[in-house]
């Protein structure tokens, strides 16, 4: 269990942790008129689009749970003019 842990700190909760440090600047960039409206990229992996492999149970589910906080961090952000690609 603590494996998992220890994956899904790094994978998912980091993941979340720097997108919320980085979304004061964004939403005061997308403010002032600008050419390209500001971008947050996550960095996932195939892993998170397909069903689990042999042995990286954890590796995979930190990369669906990164997956599915993109699609939902793309709706939140849409007001704001802020583009999330994962």
């Amino acid at each position: 269990m603590e494996h998992f842990r220890k994956i899904m700190e790094v994978n998912y909760f980091g993941m979340i942790a720097v997108s919320k440090a980085c979304l004061p600047l964004l939403k005061k960039r997308a403010s002032r008129a600008c050419d390209a409206p500001p971008r947050i990229v996550l960095v996932t992996s195939f892993a998170g689009l397909v069903p689990g492999q042999l042995s990286m149970g954890a590796y995979c589910a930190s990369k669906h749970a990164a997956e599915a906080f993109g699609h939902a961090l793309r709706s939140e952000l849409e007001c704001w003019g802020i583009r999330e690609g994962a």
